[in-house]
């Protein structure tokens, strides 16, 4: 599909959530951490990391209330995990996720750091 240089970033998806009335913190953070251990057992999955933002002050319009931003190795990896995903268990995990949080948008990001 996409030939990245062997100098690719690493791929830094971004979820915009927002949760029900009813739900946590912690719901959100169990969550994404089922989500987490379903998606390390997809191939391409394995070295997944996941970071849970919540908003301590804001200056966004809109209806975010918390930001997931997963990070996998390479971009060979995270194309692995989304073409086996459709076989995976990972999509049952975001139906039972869903009375407590929804994640409508996302971005993926080319994350790079700079030159020393």
């Amino acid at each position: 599909m996409f030939a990245f240089p062997a100098f690719a970033g690493q791929p830094a998806e971004v979820w915009h959530c927002e949760m029900a009335d009813d739900a946590s913190e912690d719901d959100v953070l169990n969550g994404v951490g089922d989500w987490l251990d379903a998606a390390k057992k997809v191939p391409g999955g394995e070295s997944f990391e996941i970071h849970v933002m919540f908003p301590a002050v804001v200056n966004f319009e809109g209806d975010t209330d918390v930001w997931i931003l997963l990070l996998a190795d390479s971009f060979e990896a995270w194309g692995k995990f989304w073409d086996h995903y459709p076989d995976s268990d990972v999509g049952d995990i975001e139906d039972a996720n869903a009375t407590a949080f929804v994640c409508p948008d996302n971005l993926l990001f080319e994350a790079m750091e700079p030159d020393d």
